[in-house]
Parts: structure tokens; sequence; C-alpha cells
């Protein structure tokens, strides 16, 4: 079994943005868990943006990458931005890899992704 930590924060409440923190490794033993949780996230947060804090995430099989499309679906429905940011460089590769950094938005760190939702 894979180490994973999941949490997440209100950063503001209008309009409601939310970051969720991965971290250690996602792969087929705890997808579900990460798919859960976001689902968990959406229902009882209700946020406009989502922020994703990747910095700590070591390890993420393909179903990762799939689940991020339905993310952003799922935010842009509610009329917000999924906006992804602190990627290893491993796993902004496999994202390059999958097409997955052509379809969500990314940034460098914390403040970029901030600054990225404050300009939609």
């Amino acid at each position: 079994m894979s180490d994973l930590k999941l949490s997440r924060e209100t950063m503001q409440d209008s309009p409601k943005t939310v970051v969720m923190s991965i971290a250690g490794e996602i792969d087929q033993t705890n997808g579900r868990e990460v798919e859960t949780y976001f689902n968990d996230l959406m229902d009882s947060e209700k946020p406009h943006h989502v922020l994703v804090d990747l910095s700590d995430l070591a390890f993420a099989g393909s179903g990762f990458f799939g689940s991020l499309l339905f993310w952003k679906e799922e935010v842009s429905k509610a009329g917000g931005l999924l906006v992804l940011f602190a990627l290893r460089p491993e796993i902004a590769s496999t994202m390059r890899i999958f097409s997955v950094d052509r379809i969500v938005t990314i940034c460098s760190n914390r403040e970029a992704a901030v600054k990225k939702v404050k300009e939609a």
C-alpha cells in the first residue's frame, strides 16, 4: 500500500476557493480514495475554484491523470477553474506525455495559481 495524504483548506470565501493538497503516491490501490476525496470536497465545500497543490506528489498512476480531466469538467460546470500548481518534474513530464497539460491549467507555485483564479 502506498503512502498517501490528502488535505484541504478554504483559501477564501467569495468566490469560494479551496486548496486541495495531495502528498505521497497515487496508484491503483488508492486512486479511488483520491477521487472520493475530491467528490466529497465538491459536495461539502461547493467551491467556485479548486487549486490542487501537487508539490509533495511523488508518483501518480495513469488513472490519476484521467481523473484530472473529470475534475476540470466538474469545476468548470460550476463556472470556476481547476488549477494545479507546484508539480515535480516527473509529474509534469507525465502530464506532457498524456497531453493533460494542454487541457488543465498548471502554474509554477501557489501565488501564480491564486493570481490565475483572480484573473478569471
